[in-house]
């Protein structure tokens, strides 16, 4: 049993060493243990107040730590465990050491996709939670997690904001509103005019919605579109200068574009009924067509998926940001405490403080990108709303990610009331919630 963490409950003894972790006096008598639902961590209280955390090992501890090849179908066999029963998974990611994680990620990717269709439709958002939490404990992971949380929150979007349509006849049909705009739209995956894909609906079918539910979406549907437009103007510099941006893989994901393109059909839709759910752009002429812009280049972009991209498609992304003003999206790539790369990397046992995070383990410190525009006021990761630089309401943060979300806001309809309770219990990236103090933000 090797010990991973200890930390001082209360402040009995405090002796800061000069790289900021706190040193406690040696363990008292273990009054209470637990241990973990996979079985390899112990957590202990002594009878000073102190926590400790605990490697067991196993029979199976010798291959888990080689990195292996039975090493990593051990390892995604306990995510997928974890992710079947709903279980968290942070401490299998505690005793995963950081070189195997790219092997365990490709491993986990690849058992999933034999899954039957309807299981990965189930469990796709959690698939991508564990992903994400996995790239987060690596050095250079930043881009691939933000890839991992950028199509969790479309494709959690999509889910919520297509489950508003409503059939404008009730009676058996054989596919909802939803299916047949996927249908339409991935049988006219070529049509780059937004405007002739509007003239092959039936959109008496898409108009059954209330104005004040689309009013309470538009900052959802603002973020969507803010997607899109952060996309596709790095694409250009990620082709020239082989940079990978967070999120900019969702460009080699058909799935994702398909997602965005019916969103954007649906918010010109939408815009019909109630103009003020329309997202808005700071753009250079008035005459401007966004959204059909956008639909424009992401059909483009579905073409050259997973191949090399147009010179024609690049050139017009180049001139976006000419354009229009190209917003920073906060994809919550940010990591802290044991969920760390800084700290993953240090020898154990770490020595911790409740309450303090240790300087180890700040998160990345993220470089504003030349072409967006940086806001420094904090973004709620849940409603896609400004709380500004100073948040006069109650915040609570993610304990893996940092992210920030507003507690007590009142929400507006049964759709954004739905939306708020389903990340009500724990973040988007899959960390637990705690109320956000001066200590600990």
């Amino acid at each position: 049993m090797s010990q991973i963490a200890a930390v001082t409950m209360e402040n009995i003894v405090r002796l800061a060493n000069d790289s900021g972790f706190s040193q406690s006096t040696n363990a008292g008598e273990i009054t209470c243990m637990r241990q973990s639902t996979t079985g390899y961590i112990m957590v202990g209280v002594d009878i000073y107040s102190q926590l400790f955390v605990y490697r067991l090992s196993t029979s199976r501890d010798t291959y888990f730590q080689t990195g292996t090849l039975l090493a990593t179908h051990l390892v995604v066999n306990l995510l997928e465990y974890c992710m079947l029963k709903g279980y968290d998974w942070f401490d299998v990611l505690l005793c995963v050491r950081p070189g195997y994680i790219d092997s365990i990620c490709d491993w986990f990717s690849d058992s999933f996709t034999k899954q039957p269709l309807s299981i990965q439709q189930v469990y796709f958002n959690k698939f991508l939670a564990v992903k994400a939490s996995l790239y987060r404990r690596l050095m250079y992971g930043q881009a691939k997690t933000g890839d991992c949380i950028a199509r969790l929150n479309l494709n959690s979007m999509a889910t919520c904001i297509i489950s508003v349509l409503r059939p404008s006849i009730l009676g058996h049909q054989e596919k909802g509103p939803g299916e047949k705009l996927t249908t339409l739209l991935r049988s006219n995956k070529t049509e780059t005019d937004l405007s002739n894909i509007l003239s092959l609906l039936k959109t008496s079918d898409y108009y059954v919605v209330e104005a004040a539910m689309l009013q309470s979406m538009q900052q959802l549907l603002q973020w969507v579109a803010d997607l899109a437009l952060y996309l596709l103007a790095l694409l250009p510099s990620q082709h020239s200068q082989k940079t990978e941006y967070p999120g900019c893989g969702l460009l080699n994901d058909v799935n994702a574009i398909h997602s965005l393109r019916e969103l954007l059909v649906l918010i010109r839709l939408w815009g019909l009924i109630n103009p003020n759910c329309l997202p808005c752009f700071t753009t250079t002429s008035d005459n401007l067509d966004t959204i059909g812009l956008l639909f424009k280049l992401l059909t483009k972009a579905l073409h050259s998926c997973n191949a090399e991209a147009d010179e024609s498609l690049l050139d017009e992304c180049c001139l976006l940001s000419s354009q229009v003003l190209i917003p920073s999206i906060d994809l919550g790539v940010g990591s802290r405490e044991l969920s760390s790369a800084n700290l993953s990397s240090q020898l154990q046992p770490y020595h911790l403080e409740y309450g303090i995070v240790p300087a180890q383990s700040a998160k990345y410190e993220t470089v504003p990108i030349e072409i967006t525009i940086h806001s420094s006021q904090k973004l709620d990761s849940v409603r896609k709303v400004f709380l500004g630089s100073s948040p006069s309401v109650s915040v609570k943060k993610c304990s893996r990610c940092n992210c920030s979300s507003a507690l007590g806001i009142t929400t507006r309809s049964a759709v954004t009331r739905m939306w708020d309770q389903h990340w009500l219990k724990s973040c988007i990236c899959g960390g637990h919630w705690r109320k956000a103090t001066d200590e600990v933000s």
